[in-house]
This record gives structure tokens, sequence and C-alpha cells, in this order.
């Protein structure tokens, strides 16, 4: 059975990219961390943590915040669900409408197709 990732939103995002690098983070660091590189206060981390602790994305213990989830794991998550959502659940559907509308880098479509040739089904 497949884990149920929770939602995670965009500025929450950004308070998990600092646990993540961690692992684990001290919550003294954590408020260190997001006022100095987001400008945040204690009061909007505190309750960022709470709500991330209630969907189960991380956990506080003993002064301690650590990840419940990978930075992967949420990454594939939105990626899925954009896709599903937005393009009939077809990535090819995806990768053409960004192709029409914006060059792909050479590098870039080096890259996917590689991707697609070690990873397709």
């Amino acid at each position: 059975m497949e884990k149920t990732i929770p939602e995670i939103y965009s500025s929450e995002f950004q308070l998990m990219e600092f646990i993540w690098q961690e692992g684990s983070v001290p919550m003294k660091q954590l408020l260190s961390d997001a006022l100095e590189y987001v400008g945040w206060q204690r009061t909007t981390v505190y309750t960022m943590v709470k709500r991330l602790s209630e969907r189960g994305a991380l956990v506080f213990e003993d002064g301690v915040v650590t990840a419940l989830v990978t930075r992967e794991q949420v990454q594939f998550d939105k990626a899925k669900s954009f896709v599903e959502e937005y393009f009939d659940g077809k990535l090819s559907n995806m990768v053409a409408l960004y192709a029409a509308k914006k060059k792909i880098r050479k590098d870039d479509a080096a890259a996917i197709r590689e991707t697609m040739k070690n990873y397709s089904k």
C-alpha cells in the first residue's frame, strides 16, 4: 500500500526545506533560520509546525523537529497530482505543451530522453 503524503503548501515547503537539510533540527535553530532567510516570526513558524505535525508531515518532540516525509515524496506527489488534474494523467501532454510554449534547452532534452530510456515501461 502506498503511503499517503500529507498536503504541504508552498510556504510550508520552504519551512520543510530547512528541516530536510538537517534531517532533524532543534526548534531554536529552525526559528533562527526562518527569521534570517525568510523573515518569518516565531508565531508563524510555530503555526506551520503545528499544522504540518497535525497532517503527519513532521513530528515536534523534545524541542526537535523531524520530517516524516522526504522532499522527493512530496515532490512526486505534487507532480503526480498536477499531471493527473491538468493533463489527463499523461506526462507526455505536459511535456508537449511546455515544449510548444517554451524552448527546451538541449541539455534538458537530452536528460529527458536519457531518463525515459532508463525508466520507461
